[in-house]
């Protein structure tokens, strides 16, 4: 399902704007990098870590519980196309997200 932006329930003028929700629980990420980067991701076979802190506090946002990463490439061969990692909402990384956010934003 298609979602717009989706407003931080404790921090005004913040929020998340996911690709989709999937059912109840679920959040989806896609991303069509270069083949370089596609690849790198592929290998290291795990959520990128550049994009596992949006995902947590976008997770915080919409009160979802896991998110589908998705990095598809249509120039790379079939069975090699696409790269689909699952992260799960960590309560403790989106407490230090919170925290530092409403630190930076002199709310603390």
């Amino acid at each position: 399902m298609n979602v717009g932006f989706v407003d931080h329930p404790m921090i005004a003028m913040a929020g998340a704007s996911p690709d989709g929700l999937v059912g109840k629980t679920g959040l989806l990420e896609i991303k069509c990098p270069n083949t370089a980067t596609h690849i790198e991701w592929a290998v290291a076979g795990n959520v990128p870590t550049e994009h596992r802190l949006q995902m947590q506090f976008c997770m915080f946002c919409t009160r979802r519980d896991w998110w589908d990463f998705v990095s598809f490439d249509p120039r790379m061969p079939d069975g090699q196309q696409l790269f689909i990692r699952r992260l799960h909402r960590d309560e403790k990384v989106i407490k230090e997200l919170i925290d530092a956010v409403l630190e930076l934003v002199g709310r603390a």
